[in-house]
């Protein structure tokens, strides 16, 4: 179910606003595990526990379609930097892609084992290295629950249908990494100029690769000291800031640099944790400006999302909702929106609602914060003709004269008409009258 979250705009900062009121209505979408705005945000893509995915227009918050391909719960959904296409990974041991402009003819792709993770590396329509003549593809990531991530394309065959056939296995024979843990991963992240790839794992590392180079490995980055488990690796829309989210319980921040050889490094930036209460975050990402960071309460019975300043670390506010666990949320690309999802399978929709300036419509309109008695003037209301209140005020005193004839009746007077006079009854006189 979707319920709607208005609120007031908060006064912390001029270019985001602060949800924090509800409403009671709702849209039927039972069971949602994890919910996913396209680029534009025009569409929220929701998954479900039961393997389908339901597209939402966010303008009417109508039910586009529904799409129904896995039989288990979905792990991921990935749009491509268009909005063209969508990606969704299940623990179904399979991978669907499904292009809205053919929404009846999706991909499926077999694994073997339950998926975690999928993205899209790869767009040759969306990307500005594409080739004019090269065939149009897509090459897909897809990590599994064990096991090494695999790149999967997409293109159409000879007789005209699409068929997918993986191509590289990314297997990290040169890491300095004996235990095989330190190479099960979790998570992936993509700049959006695609030109560095950002692997998350089981315990606590993170990789940086380069796609466009047989995905070397370019640098590596111990993020948790207890090897914690990295949940989610998430770059900003400028690539200059990297959000990692940790089972530590700490959100970190990194910058995006490189050393003399040109080559990455991750400095850290900040650290965001809640050092009272410990929570645990479900989700941890940058709002569009990228200024802010944004965490979601998990594993604990409250549905609170706090507002973090990403320059000095500084917790600026705090939106409490129900008392349910928060599992996912996201943040519309370009509105003060936000959508999370809770561990009942509902849908909240934070949002603005702006104060209605009535005085922009009326000038003399005034505004009065509360009701006043108003002395209604007699004639206040009365409607008059222009013609007869301009024949009125001009003839006021003038007296009607119902002797003189005009001269129309003059005229039939001089004709001479035979007019028969109006005359009373004679009066006959009877018996009962005598």
């Amino acid at each position: 179910m979707l319920f709607f979250i208005e609120t007031t705009q908060d006064a912390f900062n001029s270019t985001s606003a602060i949800p924090q009121a509800l409403l009671e209505e709702y849209l039927d979408c039972p069971q949602v595990c994890i919910a996913r705005f396209n680029p534009n945000g025009t569409i929220l893509a929701t998954g479900s526990q039961l393997g389908y995915v339901s597209l939402w227009d966010t303008s009417t918050w109508d039910l586009v379609h529904t799409l129904y391909v896995h039989v288990a719960q979905i792990t991921n959904l990935c749009w491509s930097q268009d909005g063209r296409i969508l990606v969704a990974a299940s623990k179904d041991w399979s991978v669907s892609r499904w292009l809205l402009t053919d929404i009846d003819n999706p991909v499926i792709i077999r694994t073997n084992m339950p998926v975690v993770h999928c993205m899209i590396l790869y767009d040759s329509m969306d990307s500005p290295r594409c080739d004019a003549a090269q065939q149009e593809h897509v090459d897909i990531l897809s990590i599994p629950l064990y096991g090494q991530p695999v790149i999967y394309r997409i293109m159409e065959s000879d007789q005209g249908a699409k068929q997918y056939t993986p191509i590289h296995v990314l297997k990290f024979e040169d890491a300095d990494f004996d235990n095989p843990l330190e190479r099960q991963y979790t998570c992936a992240a993509l700049t959006h100029q695609q030109d560095r790839l950002f692997l998350g794992t089981a315990r606590g590392m993170v990789f940086v690769m380069d796609p466009h180079k047989a995905f070397r490995i370019l640098h590596t980055c111990r993020v948790s000291q207890f090897k914690a488990p990295i949940k989610e690796v998430l770059v900003d829309q400028r690539d200059l800031f990297l959000v990692i989210n940790c089972a530590d319980r700490i959100v970190r921040t990194y910058l995006l640099s490189t050393d003399e050889n040109e080559n990455p490094l991750l400095q850290i930036e900040n650290k965001f944790q809640d050092l009272v209460s410990r929570t645990l975050w479900s989700r941890a990402m940058f709002t569009p400006d990228g200024e802010f960071i944004v965490t979601g309460s998990g594993g604990k019975p409250s549905h609170d999302l706090f507002i973090w300043d990403r320059h000095n670390g500084n917790l600026l506010h705090i939106l409490q909702g129900s008392k349910e666990t928060m599992d996912d949320f996201d943040w519309h690309p370009r509105k003060p929106l936000i959508a999370s999802v809770t561990c009942q399978g509902f849908v909240y929709i934070w949002t603005t609602v702006k104060k209605e300036n009535w005085s922009a419509f009326a000038p003399g309109f005034e505004e009065l914060e509360e009701n006043i008695e108003y002395e209604e003037r007699e004639d206040e209301y009365d409607i008059y003709p222009e013609k007869e209140d301009d024949f009125k005020i001009e003839n006021i005193d003038e007296q009607v004269n119902i002797v003189t004839l005009s001269e129309s009746e003059q005229k039939n007077q001089d004709q001479k008409c035979v007019q028969f006079p109006c005359l009373p009854k004679p009066f006959y006189a009877t018996h009962d009258n005598a």
